[in-house]
């Protein structure tokens, strides 16, 4: 899974209404496909850290005023850079104005245009 000492890309959209695809952390871990309780932690655990890691991202490179409406959000990605296991990218909805955060460990091209 993705590297913590990486910040990746970090991109800030208009609001976004239809969050399909995305999933809370509870529901990501509820749909482990090996459901033992030690690889629910294992997952939740990970998953924590890449959303903590998203948001301290969002704090430092975004005029993220640190209030959520949607999320934190998780959408999976699939295998790059030699990791067969795949990865998540993590989205936030602020309150104030709606702007979406979206934090990726790989370059989405198609809203570079959105970058920060």
């Amino acid at each position: 899974m993705w590297d913590p000492t990486t910040d990746a890309f970090v991109y800030q959209l208009s609001p976004i209404d239809w969050w399909y695809g995305w999933s809370e952390l509870d529901d990501v871990v509820a749909h482990i496909e090996e459901p033992t309780e030690g690889t629910r932690a294992r997952v939740r655990a990970e998953l924590e850290r890449v959303r903590d890691h998203a948001l301290n991202q969002f704090r430092r490179r975004t005029y993220w005023e640190g209030d959520i409406t949607t999320g934190p959000r998780f959408a999976g990605l699939p295998p790059g850079d030699g990791n067969a296991d795949g990865d998540v990218m993590v989205a936030i909805k602020q309150s104030n104005n709606g702007s979406v955060f979206v934090w990726s460990p790989y370059e989405l091209p198609w809203i570079s245009d959105y970058a920060v």
